[in-house]
């Protein structure tokens, strides 16, 4: 017996050194590649490993901080990191899924994520330092997304979501600061405020099927407009 397990030991070793990737909760970008800045090319990550399915993202550092999620590459993650560097992070290409592990925005500057979004679970997407600006749509399924600001000593941070929010679920705003809606969105949960100010950029941002709600304090507002005919109506709800 202990023979089979000195010999199963020793096959799992042959295993983890064949094919690292099987081992890797986690992927850190490091932008290293020669050719592109492609998620695909293994050069781009830490330990020249690429992400495997429903890995822990990190982007960080000041190389190929542009890059692309291309067809090479696993699109589902459990989470997004953007760590600070002296370089503004703008992402692109395919559609990503994100398991449940939410965004955590730690950047000194704006990040441009404009990818298409899939939620598989509720979560949290996090913006501590500057704008997360996130131009492609949102599918919410039929899960809830908290929308969360803890920059300086208010939260005092403005995030955009420029695309499309769909999906029976609902958007929960917290935090301090303001976050914006620009999409025509079609989502047909509820919109919670809780704290800061959640702005509607143009028309029809919100579902016509969303309902407000908040904590109970009345911290937390909504600023939207809508059309009447030719003219514009802003307004507020508290």
């Amino acid at each position: 017996m202990k023979g089979f397990f000195q010999r199963l030991r020793l096959v799992s070793l042959g295993v983890a050194l064949m094919f690292p990737s099987f081992l890797r909760a986690g992927s850190t970008w490091d932008g290293g590649s020669a050719v592109n800045s492609n998620w695909s090319m293994m050069n781009n990550w830490n330990d020249n490993v690429r992400p495997t399915n429903n890995a822990a993202i990190v982007m960080q550092g000041t190389v190929r901080t542009t890059n692309n999620v291309d067809a090479g590459a696993w699109q589902r993650m459990s989470s997004l990191t953007i760590s600070n560097s002296a370089a503004q992070f703008i992402i692109r290409g395919l559609e990503l899924t994100n398991s449940g592990g939410g965004i955590l925005n730690l950047h000194n500057q704006r990040v441009i994520i404009s990818n298409n979004w899939v939620l598989q679970a509720s979560q949290t997407w996090t913006s501590s330092s500057n704008t997360l600006s996130i131009v492609g749509a949102v599918n919410l399924g039929a899960n809830t997304l908290t929308w969360a600001n803890t920059g300086g000593a208010s939260g005092g941070v403005t995030n955009i979501i420029q695309g499309v929010i769909s999906g029976t679920g609902g958007l929960t705003k917290t935090g301090g600061g303001t976050n914006i809606l620009t999409g025509a969105n079609t989502y047909t949960g509820a919109t919670t405020i809780n704290d800061g100010v959640l702005t509607s950029g143009a028309a029809g941002v919100i579902s016509d099927f969303g309902c407000f709600g908040g904590d109970g304090d009345q911290s937390g507002r909504m600023e939207f407009e809508w059309q009447y005919g030719n003219r514009w109506i802003a307004g507020r709800h508290r």
